[in-house]
């Protein structure tokens, strides 16, 4: 009986130090729209940890979503995994008429993993924080290139931010987000 206490202890005291402190939740009452995302079929084969998850955003890919029910720039949109834990999220680049590119650091991604998104809040003071470096929290330096100009901006909170060396332009039709020439 004494081993069944002393283990019952270390297990909860194990769960105190492995529960993370700074665990946020969504209220999903607090927005006027949701929405699953998973991952498409035979497109994640194994399990990665920590991994920004691409997510397209249009009317055209998801005809329930409008961009105009967002806040400015879609400053209200949420990501979260199923048990509400809000996840960290960079809007890479907006669009109020095409596609959105959005990365969401999703802890543990498989092929079965679900997340919500979340946007149309109805009290702004009741939305989450979100910071878009804590995104890349495990990076030393993330850049995008969609600048155009002559600078390469880090979108890690390390911000190391890179100099072009050459005269940059837009690049045309990019796999995802923005590209440089």
């Amino acid at each position: 009986m004494n081993i069944k206490i002393r283990l019952s202890i270390f297990a909860a005291a194990l769960a105190v130090i492995l529960a993370p402190a700074h665990a946020t939740t969504i209220d999903p009452s607090n927005y006027d729209y949701s929405m699953t995302i998973r991952p498409g079929s035979g497109k994640v084969t194994s399990t990665l940890s920590g991994f920004p998850l691409l997510v397209r955003l249009s009317a055209a890919r998801q005809p329930w979503f409008n961009p105009a029910d967002c806040g400015t720039n879609g400053a209200d949109l949420r990501f979260a995994l199923a048990d509400g834990t809000l996840l960290a999220h960079e809007i890479d680049t907006w669009s109020e008429s095409g596609e959105s590119v959005v990365w969401v650091n999703v802890p543990t991604l498989t092929a079965s993993t679900e997340i919500k998104a979340y946007w149309g809040v109805k009290d702004s003071s009741l939305a989450p924080a979100v910071t878009a470096s804590d995104t890349w929290s495990d990076y030393i330096a993330v850049y995008h290139l969609g600048e155009g100009d002559k600078y390469a901006y880090d979108s890690s909170a390390n911000g190391y931010t890179a100099t072009n060396a050459a005269a940059v332009s837009l690049g045309v039709n990019p796999p995802v987000g923005n590209c440089a020439n």
